[in-house]
Parts: structure tokens; C-alpha cells; sequence
């Protein structure tokens, strides 16, 4: 098959993506209006419709880069009948029940978790992978995806059993291993914090504020654990520089210190950043680094415009 041919298939199976992410942003909204009774699926929903545009950005994206681009790869999968319907149908089932004003919550979420569990993910990291270079961009990326599908597993476990579906969220594709940045100054406590951190994720660390900056420009990090005293460069400084160059990471840190200044814990405050006080409790720690690593990337967004 030549060159062109090859870029067909792709243009068509990166153009079905963008079509399935747009129906499924439509569909989760009105989703969630349909249940705007009920505030907590309500919003949940709600969330993951955002989620699903952010997607279809990304995959349009994708596939002006097929267009434009000399010699694509040969593909590998091609869209058929089979995939469009094992993706497709539970969409168009939750559209339907949604229009005709039948959908119940427990239904709702089931045909959610039908839809989260069919090959689609697969395909969308295929693509991305195929198209997306190696970079921080793409780490971003992919935490985002596994963020949006830890936050439908939190959500349908914290659910009563009544409620939840038949199918195992907990099959949901693994695609990205969350990553921490520990910086202090002290060896003794980086080793420390990256003992309790290792079975949160794959741990990174750095003894000052330039060389975690240099970390967060080569890679995307879930959630930074910073020491707030520090010589040369404080810990508020390497937040604010971080930030400036990467605002994803807004909502991604937690601060350490034995005896902060009133004006840092008062900063801190305003920007809504947990500080914990040494010493600390080991489970204070992983508990922050979840709830960070479930809420991060919304608040993020919702907070795009403000200045650190």
C-alpha cells in the first residue's frame, strides 16, 4: 500500500476518535442535566463530558498532524463495523434512554462503565502513541487519561453496592504509573519520603529548587513533595517558577516544613496548597498525595487564569 493509502486509514481512524470523543462529551452533558437532581453523579458526570472535549481537542489535533505529515507510519488497525459498534452502542443506548427521559442513576452509571471498558481507550493511546513524541506533553497527557479513569473507579467504588454496575471497573486500562518529585535539601529525609512514597508511584528526587526545575521540564509529574526551606532557592520560589513554566502543576504540590513563617502559611492558604508540619504522620502524606492525584487536573483548569 503506498504512502497515501496508508494516510487514509489513518485520517479515517484518527476522524472516528474525534467523532466518538465529541458524541461522548454531548452525550455525558446531557447526561448529567438529565440527572441534575442528584448533585453528586450530576457533577461527576459533568466532569467526564469536560474530560471527553479535552480528548477530541487532542485527537483533532492529531489528525491535522496525519494530513500534514510525510511519510506516516504504516497502521496497524483499521476502523470497521465490529469496533464501531463494541464502542458506539453503549453511547448510543445512554444517548437514547437520556432523550426519551427514562435514564435512572444506576442505569446511567452502568452504561458509563460500559463504555469506559470497551476497546476505545485502547485505540485513542494506539494513536497517541503513534503520533505523540516522547515527551512532557505526552506524559501530561496520558496522567490525564489515567487520572480520568482513576476518578470513575473512586467514584462507582464509593458508590452503595445497590448502585454499582455489574461490570469491574478495576479492569480499566493501566496506561501511566503515577510519578512524584520529593525535594528537600536533606538526604536522610528525601530517602525517607520516597521510602513511604514507593507504593504511591515511581519517585523521583532532587536536593535542590534548580535541579527540580530541571526534572519538571523534562517530565510531568503528578504531585511534588517540596521541602518550603531551602538554601539558594526556597521552596515557594521553585513553586512559583515551576508554575510559571508548566501551570498545570498549580494544584500538584505539597509543602513540608518544621516552623513556616506566618506570611508562607498564609500564601499557601490562598493558593489552597496543603502544608504538612514535621513531624508528620505517614499516612498525612499518602493521603495528600491521593487526593492530589484524584482532583489536581480539574482544579487546574478551573484555576488556568490566576496568578501564583
Amino acid at each position: 500500500m503506498t504512502s497515501d493509502g496508508y494516510r487514509q486509514i489513518l485520517t479515517e481512524l484518527v476522524g472516528w476518535l474525534v467523532s466518538v470523543e465529541r458524541l461522548a462529551h454531548d452525550v455525558y452533558r446531557a447526561t448529567a442535566d438529565a440527572l441534575s437532581a442528584d448533585a453528586s453523579v450530576s457533577g461527576f458526570v459533568s466532569s467526564l463530558a469536560d474530560n471527553e472535549a479535552e480528548h477530541a481537542d487532542l485527537m483533532a489535533e492529531i489528525q491535522e498532524c496525519v494530513v500534514a505529515k510525510e511519510g506516516v507510519p504504516a497502521p496497524e488497525i483499521r476502523v470497521d463495523s465490529a469496533l464501531r459498534e463494541a464502542v458506539e452502542a453503549p453511547l448510543r443506548r445512554l444517548q437514547t434512554e437520556v432523550t426519551a427521559g427514562t435514564i435512572t442513576r444506576k442505569r446511567a452509571i452502568a452504561l458509563i462503565a460500559e463504555v469506559e471498558l470497551t476497546e476505545w481507550n485502547e485505540v485513542f493511546l494506539y494513536v497517541v502513541g503513534t503520533f505523540g513524541a516522547e515527551s512532557r506533553e505526552t506524559e501530561m497527557m496520558l496522567a490525564t487519561i489515567q487520572e480520568h479513569e482513576r476518578r470513575v473507579e473512586a467514584f462507582i467504588a464509593g458508590l452503595p453496592p445497590h448502585m454499582r454496575p455489574d461490570v469491574d471497573v478495576a479492569e480499566l486500562a493501566k496506561i501511566w504509573g503515577v510519578k512524584l518529585l520529593v525535594v528537600d535539601d536533606h538526604r536522610l529525609l528525601r530517602e525517607l519520603i520516597s521510602g513511604l512514597l514507593k507504593s504511591s508511584g515511581q519517585v523521583t528526587t532532587a536536593e535542590n529548587g534548580e535541579q527540580a526545575l530541571e526534572a519538571t521540564r523534562r517530565h510531568f509529574f503528578d504531585a511534588v513533595v517540596c521541602d518550603l526551606r531551602m538554601p539558594e532557592m526556597t521552596g515557594l520560589d521553585f513553586y512559583r517558577q515551576a508554575v510559571s513554566e508548566h501551570p498545570d502543576l498549580r494544584n500538584r504540590f505539597v509543602f513540608l516544613s518544621f516552623d513556616p513563617s506566618p506570611s508562607d502559611v498564609e500564601y499557601l492558604e490562598q493558593q489552597g496548597l496543603p502544608l504538612l508540619a514535621k513531624p508528620f504522620e505517614p499516612e498525612e502524606l499518602t493521603d495528600a498525595i491521593h487526593r492530589i492525584t484524584l482532583t489536581a487536573h480539574s482544579a487546574s483548569k478551573t484555576d488556568a487564569g490566576d496568578s501564583p
